[in-house]
């Protein structure tokens, strides 16, 4: 999503779920401060609610314990800490 395309005084919220509803995969970008961030806990709450594919990616710099939410415990996560953007692009695409 663009930060261009939420106008002032919208409701990121409602936005958020407009675009997951119209998604056909969910990619969670999990890196060290995820955890505690809120907006990803409600994005992977929202796509889980919608019955989404949920594709988590660890980023380069990210440890592998400690990244993952609650919420996205059991979902396999793909491993691009040491993969070029060009072949997470093909891992992802592959995974759609």
């Amino acid at each position: 999503m663009d930060p261009a395309d939420i106008s002032s005084g919208e409701r990121l919220s409602l936005l958020l779920r407009t675009y997951i509803r119209a998604a056909d995969v969910v990619v969670i970008l999990l890196s060290e401060n995820v955890i505690t961030n809120k907006w990803v806990m409600f994005e992977a709450g929202v796509a889980q609610g919608f019955g989404k594919k949920i594709i988590p990616v660890l980023l380069p710099g990210a440890p592998l314990e400690g990244s993952m939410p609650e919420i996205l415990e059991g979902v396999q996560v793909l491993d691009a800490r040491n993969l070029p953007v060009k072949e997470l692009a093909h891992q992802i695409k592959a995974l759609s």
